[in-house]
């Protein structure tokens, strides 16, 4: 019994050790369990974290393929453009080198043109030279013309042959008084000298003034493009006088002078009279010359104009501006002999003109005059 109690005792030991160890291996199973779940938990997170990731991972990738396939359609529709802008590119070469081309040949053309417009304008400058030349040298011939018209017109004696020394060009009778009026142009288009001439003539025509029936106030005409030049257009030559004017001052001159013929003799005249003819005189030499003045001064600015658009208009337009001056044309009022330039015609266009002038809010002398007074 006792041996059997200390052999069951070991055994008891034993099993009881033995408990012991699978109470551990339990608590260690436990413990792995309880690892072990929660690493099925964390895997299983891991999972579903791993499909959410897939799932949109997929419809990245299905993004990317729409996006893929979009760029590749952009890529073809660029590619297609590609070949037709670079065949584009070669026919707008081929049309640009064909457009140089004609170019290079308008230019050339208008070059030639250029070329021909300046001789042309050289020619007509030449010709314009001409004929101011041709027109001094018949200046004579056309005072005399002139002078006879208005003779005729306005029932004055014209003397073909003088009574006295020398032979003066023009010479009309009032009042029976000889009136001279000598024809005076220059011999070249070189005006420097022509008031050194004007000067000369205006001293040697005192041969004329030697006899009684001669009028003492002898007129020199010069031709109207020749007055700017002068420097002097009177002269007091002791007992006579010389005036310089020009051809479009000799109607009012011949008239004022006519108006004499309303006293039986010149003595007659009071001197109230006298200062009128003289101031009406002094008054028509002064507007013929202010109008050849301003004429000349606006004549002056329209070829600073004129030269000015051949300077600054692009010349491809000059050949469109020349066809359009071709086609105009200005066809002012015929100078007939035999028809009278009426005063009452003139008055009545003057009327028009300053009807359209209020019109258009143009200023006439009469708005002038009376915004000097004015001011004054």
């Amino acid at each position: 019994m006792r041996t059997l109690s200390y052999s069951a005792y070991e055994e008891a030991i034993q099993l009881s050790n033995s408990l012991k160890s699978l109470m551990a291996e339990v608590e260690a199973i436990k413990k792995d369990k309880e690892l072990l779940l929660h690493e099925r938990n964390s895997l299983s997170q891991q999972l579903n974290d791993s499909k959410s990731s897939l799932t949109k991972a997929e419809m990245r990738l299905q993004h990317f393929d729409q996006e893929t396939k979009r760029l590749e359609s952009d890529n073809n529709s660029l590619q297609k453009k590609l070949v037709f802008f670079e065949q584009s590119e070669d026919q707008r070469k081929r049309e640009h080198d064909s457009r140089i081309q004609r170019v290079i040949g308008l230019q050339d053309n208008l070059e030639k043109e250029k070329q021909a417009i300046n001789a042309k304008q050289l020619r007509e400058a030449q010709e314009r030279n001409d004929l101011m030349k041709e027109t001094w040298r018949r200046h004579e011939d056309h005072v005399m013309n002139h002078i006879k018209s208005i003779c005729e017109r306005n029932a004055i004696e014209y003397v073909d042959a003088v009574p006295f020394k020398g032979k003066p060009d023009n010479v009309i009778k009032v009042c029976d008084e000889f009136i001279v009026f000598d024809a005076k142009s220059p011999a070249s288009d070189d005006l420097s000298n022509f008031n050194t001439y004007i000067r000369s003539q205006a001293e040697s025509v005192n041969k004329y003034t030697t006899d009684d029936s001669v009028r003492k106030d002898i007129y020199l005409v010069v031709p109207s493009n020749t007055i700017d030049v002068l420097k002097k257009l009177n002269f007091h030559q002791g007992n006579f006088n010389v005036f310089v004017i020009t051809v479009d001052a000799l109607e009012p001159v011949i008239l004022s002078l006519k108006k004499i013929e309303e006293y039986e003799f010149a003595e007659q005249l009071s001197p109230e009279d006298r200062q009128s003819i003289c101031r009406i005189i002094g008054g028509l030499l002064y507007t013929s010359k202010r109008r050849i003045q301003v004429d000349q001064f606006f004549n002056s600015h329209i070829l600073d104009l004129l030269s000015q658009t051949q300077r600054e208009i692009p010349e491809i337009m000059q050949e469109e501006i020349a066809k359009h001056e071709m086609a105009m044309k200005l066809n002012p009022t015929p100078d007939r002999r035999s028809k009278e330039i009426k005063q009452e015609s003139l008055e009545k266009v003057q009327a028009q003109l300053k009807g359209q002038s209020r019109i258009f809010r143009i200023a006439t002398p009469e708005d002038v005059h009376l915004s000097t007074a004015v001011n004054e």
